[in-house]
């Protein structure tokens, strides 16, 4: 995970000096969770901020760009259902599962994003005993 986590690090410095906006906001939470499950200068490794990215700011920089924030999306829930964290799942899911459909439909991504919408749900389910998610 330390090599996967450098060579995010160059390629997202990379992406800021070749001034590739879009690259670098889908890029950004893939080495942020990467710094998360390192447990590198994080305080809390379900939050899906520190080093690479401060959430709030790349939440705000995205601005209408669904591709970067559902690539933001998926890192987050990746991190809830990791560490067990219903309570952000719950959160998160509903809002996932519109976008992707939507934003991945037909794109060779799409297969992970339904995978990992089936995990959280399941996640619910086991957690709750209700099959609604």
């Amino acid at each position: 995970l330390t090599v996967v986590e450098s060579d995010a690090a160059i390629f997202c410095q990379q992406m800021q000096d070749f001034k590739m906006e879009t690259i670098m906001a889908v890029t950004l939470p893939s080495w942020q969770f990467c710094l998360n499950m390192i447990g590198d200068g994080v305080d809390d490794p379900t939050r899906l901020s520190g080093e690479a990215m401060v959430l709030e700011e790349q939440e705000a920089s995205l601005g209408t760009n669904l591709l970067a924030r559902t690539a933001l999306h998926v890192y987050q829930l990746k991190l809830a259902t990791l560490y067990n964290r219903f309570g952000l799942i719950k959160k998160l899911l509903p809002g996932f599962v519109a976008n992707h459909k939507k934003i991945l439909k037909g794109h060779f991504t799409s297969f992970g994003a339904t995978f990992l919408e089936g995990i959280a749900a399941y996640m619910f389910y086991a957690y709750t005993g209700k099959r609604k998610y």
